[in-house]
């Protein structure tokens, strides 16, 4: 069973990321979808990385957003992770980047590496 903190921090490293390159919400959303492609739990995490770059390669996804997906989902794969953990994590990628729209410039400067300091950066300013 994968740990579930790392999925939050995959998800909000994701989710930053994609607000601060002004990815819209779909492409995440699309990114969900490409786990269905196939039937194997497993190997969908690699389908869907080969989308994520496939989609930046068309301008639809941010080169560092396509990273962390790439990443994420290549670490998922290694560490046992099935589709049902990259939906979480994708999920939590979701709900980061409508809560950080009102960071995005900050999120510019600066890279979340964690649910906690994601946090903290909400909380600060306010």
């Amino acid at each position: 069973m994968i740990e579930e903190k790392l999925l939050l921090d995959w998800g909000t490293k994701i989710g930053a990321t994609a607000q601060a390159e002004n990815v819209e919400k779909h492409q995440l959303e699309i990114l969900i979808a490409s786990l269905e492609s196939i039937r194997d739990d497993r190997e969908c995490l690699l389908l869907t990385a080969a989308f994520a770059k496939k989609q930046s390669g068309r301008g639809l996804v941010g080169n560092q957003t396509t990273t962390k997906v790439i990443d994420a989902l290549g670490e998922l794969y290694k560490i046992g992770g099935n589709r049902e953990d990259a939906r979480k994590m994708f999920g939590v990628a979701k709900w980061v980047y409508e809560a950080s729209k009102e960071k995005k410039e900050l999120l510019r400067k600066m890279e979340v590496r964690s649910i906690e300091e994601f946090v903290g950066l909400l909380s600060a300013g306010k």
